[in-house]
């Protein structure tokens, strides 16, 4: 019959066409089956082999239908085989297939079974019903490799569900040349409605992925790769999941996930439940862009994190050297990983990375090894991650983790962001001498958690300039006490290390740090540090350095608020405030070397030892229009010749008073300190030898301070601490000790009763 085209139509009274044995359609033949038609198989071990061309083009009222002989129930034939050949089918039936068949069984082996199995051909379904396969083996609908297939407004129902009912699909499909193109079809009443990808399915050129009713995703069970110069789309509402969970999705091309916001784009794992499901996405050099889109229950290990940070990190996203092009999420929400590793968001290495307006959300547990499980993760300096508009919220740590050099292969800005409390130094970081690291208003910038406090060393340049509502700080990862990471760093010894600092804060350094203790200090610290930055400068302004020093309950160590060495530094509308405890020639100010440092309009108050030390005899240091208060020791002390200006202008004075030790000392025996035109605590002027009257703060030898001011000039703009508390930093157990409070008077009438009301 089939030595030429051939049509089966239907007569009046007659059941069918039945295959008594396997009954194939050649090549360059064509089998046509009229509207109406029913072809049958005769037994379990017939099938219908296409390898020229079937057409069954059936209508509503009177489709085709392919079912068995006794059409009952699945398994009682071996369905379509389209082997090479064609197929076109619409208003049709397939069912009760279920046997194996020559198409199926090279394809997959003997347990793996289908009503319509395809291998290098085309498959055209139009309103067709496949239904009801459920075998021992594992069931699918239709199995397509390396086939052209157009599929719309096609029924999938009653597939799978007996022995191997977590593998059974409706749809599976295998081979890099397979297409796919699918419109208004139909999952339901299957044990899983699903399309399963092979490793590989279609990827031998660009494919798009498109939503149907009622089907819950594309899932794929091995690692699948979407290779170098592919580019595969998933349009609005398609759900992509991990069948198994060590299964990577591993994007070496392009991967273009954009949906709306009432119908997003869905990565995640089948069961869909929870953290550690899946390995999450993996961008291998490959690019990307997701836009609302969801990214979840990601927990596994992926080869990104494993090469980069070790096996005991886990990411949702991670992306690994794409440089050519960009990886970017808009409106993208990320969230559900916590394990017992450390837990990551999004992890980059040496990549481009767009983030704008997405969610983070339920990142870690706290569980973590070397860093605090966090939102994202940057390592390489090649790395470039713009942050537009993100949030963050009931995470682990609300942070954005820098490996050591992140970013620094080129100037890089760090941006506030909603709910992000700050930006996570792993390890000690270094902004190398060509860049230039910007910090935005409103950022915060930590050093890194446990044992290893990172320091943040700055050869190129630093600009942190904030608002008075939006400042910028720079602290520890704990944010709690001093002692808890190095600080600053400018280091100008290849040329820069300059910076800016404005409405900025820097607290609880104390931990030694990379010039301090290479000088041979022992364990000394500073808040900020500046050593050798003679080709431009370090601004101050507007900045706070505060709560910096270091007691490890036997020692004490050399502490600064600010450390200057050889180096040119500017301060101006800034306080330095609560540094230093131990009074061994600690310094809220400290500078020594070949250095140039202006103060004007700021406090320097309240540290637990020296307000200002000058070191050696070649620096000059000027302080203008500030106060120098309320410190545990001398307020200024000049250990040599250095020339030391404090006011000299009755324009600028300063205010010197209410130390423990002396107003001024001049403790360089050949050196003189200029201190004219100042307010020494009273109308009369310092206490001295030379000034019999003065009752005010008492000045040693070699200090220049006639003429005096006789009234308190006006306070620095600066904020004040109006009552500070006065008392040791520690009282042993039974001892006893003084306490006090120290009043400051801004306005300009003097309080004669003034009554301090504490609570």
């Amino acid at each position: 019959m089939m030595n030429h085209p051939a049509s089966l139509v239907p007569q009046p009274g007659l059941d069918g066409y039945v295959l008594e044995n396997d009954f194939t359609v050649p090549v360059s033949n064509t089998l046509t089956v009229e509207p109406g038609g029913i072809v049958m198989g005769a037994n379990s071990a017939v099938e219908l082999r296409v390898e020229g061309h079937l057409e069954a083009l059936g209508t509503p009222s009177l489709p085709v239908t392919f079912t068995s002989m006794t059409d009952s129930g699945p398994g009682q034939w071996a369905g379509i085989a389209i082997d090479g050949g064609t197929a076109h089918l619409r208003d049709a039936i397939v069912r009760y297939g279920g046997q194996r068949n020559s198409v199926s069984d090279p394809l997959l082996g003997a347990y793996d079974r289908g009503n319509l199995v395809i291998r290098n051909g085309t498959l055209q379904l139009e309103h067709v019903v496949v239904r009801d396969l459920v075998t021992d083996s594992r069931d699918y609908g239709l199995i397509a490799s390396d086939s052209y297939l157009v599929i719309s407004d096609t029924l999938f129902t009653g597939i799978g569900g007996s022995t191997y009912a977590a593998s059974d699909v409706p749809v599976r499909l295998m081979g890099p040349d397979t297409v796919l193109e699918m419109s208004e079809s139909y999952f339901t009443g299957n044990i899983n409605d699903r399309v399963l990808l092979d490793p590989g399915a279609m990827m031998g050129h660009d494919t798009t992925l498109a939503a149907q009713p009622a089907l819950d995703g594309y899932e794929f069970r091995l690692d699948f790769t979407v290779p170098p110069s592919v580019t595969l789309t998933l349009e609005p509402g398609v759900t992509l999941m991990d069948g198994d969970h060590l299964a990577e999705f591993i994007i070496e091309g392009s991967l273009e996930a954009l949906g709306t916001p009432s119908q997003p784009v869905t990565f995640t794992s089948v069961a869909d439940s929870g953290s550690g499901q899946w390995p999450g996405l993996a961008f291998d050099g490959g690019t990307g862009h997701l836009q609302h889109t969801t990214v979840r229950y990601a927990g596994q290990r992926n080869r990104i994190t494993d090469a980069g940070l070790g096996s005991w990190a886990r990411s949702i996203v991670s992306v690994r050297d794409v440089m050519d092009g960009e990886v970017r999420l808009e409106s993208v929400t990320i969230s559900g990983i916590s394990s017992s590793n450390g837990d990551l968001g999004v992890y980059v290495e040496n990549s481009r990375v767009a983030i704008e307006d997405s969610l983070f959300t339920g990142i870690g547990n706290g569980s973590y090894y070397v860093f605090p499980d966090a939102p994202i993760y940057i390592a390489g300096s090649d790395s470039d991650v713009v942050l537009t508009g993100n949030t963050f919220t009931a995470n682990d740590s609300n942070m954005v983790v820098l490996q050591a050099g992140a970013m620094m292969a080129h100037d890089t800005t760090l941006t506030k962001q909603i709910g992000l409390d700050g930006y996570l130094l792993e390890s000690d970081f270094l902004v190398p001498v060509t860049t230039t690291l910007t910090l935005s208003p409103g950022v915060t910038l930590r050093g890194g958690a446990g044992s290893d406090r990172a320091e943040l060393r700055v050869e190129g340049d630093l600009i942190a300039i904030g608002t008075p509502t939006q400042p910028i700080t720079f602290t520890s990862f704990d944010d709690s006490a001093p002692n808890q990471w190095p600080g600053l760093v400018f280091e100008g010894s290849a040329g820069r290390g300059t910076g800016h600092l404005q409405y900025a804060t820097v607290r609880y350094g104390g931990r030694g740090n990379s010039v301090l203790n290479a000088s041979g200090d022992y364990h000394a610290g500073s808040n900020v540090t500046v050593s050798n930055v003679l080709g431009g400068e370090v601004r101050l302004e507007h900045t706070t350095l505060e709560q910096e020093f270091h007691f490890d309950g036997w020692h004490f160590f050399l502490d600064h608020g600010l450390y200057v060495n050889n180096s040119r530094v500017s301060m101006a509308d800034s306080i330095v405030q609560d540094n230093c405890d131990s009074g061994n020639e600690d310094s809220g100010v400290y500078v020594a070397g070949n250095s140039q440092v202006l103060i004007d309009s700021s406090l320097i108050q309240s540290n637990g030892a020296l307000g200002l030390l000058v070191e050696g005899d070649t620096a000059f240091v000027k302080v203008t229009g500030s106060s120098i208060v309320n410190n545990t020791d001398d307020g200024v002390r000049n250990k040599g010749e250095a020339t030391v200006v404090l006011s000299g202008d009755p324009a600028s004075a300063n205010a010197i008073h209410d130390n423990t030790g002396y107003g001024v000392n001049q403790a360089g025996t050949s050196g003189q300190t200029i201190a004219t035109y100042n307010w020494w605590g009273d109308s009369s002027g310092p206490t001295h030898a030379g000034n019999p009257s003065g009752t005010g703060e008492e000045v040693t030898d070699r200090v220049l301070y006639d003429p005096w001011l006789t009234e308190p000039p006006t306070p620095p703009s600066v904020a004040v601490k109006l009552v500070q508390g006065v008392a040791p930093e520690r009282i042993p157990p039974g001892a006893s000790a003084e306490l006090g409070a120290f009043l400051t008077n801004v306005t300009t009438e003097t309080l004669p009763n003034a009554v301090v009301v504490a609570h």
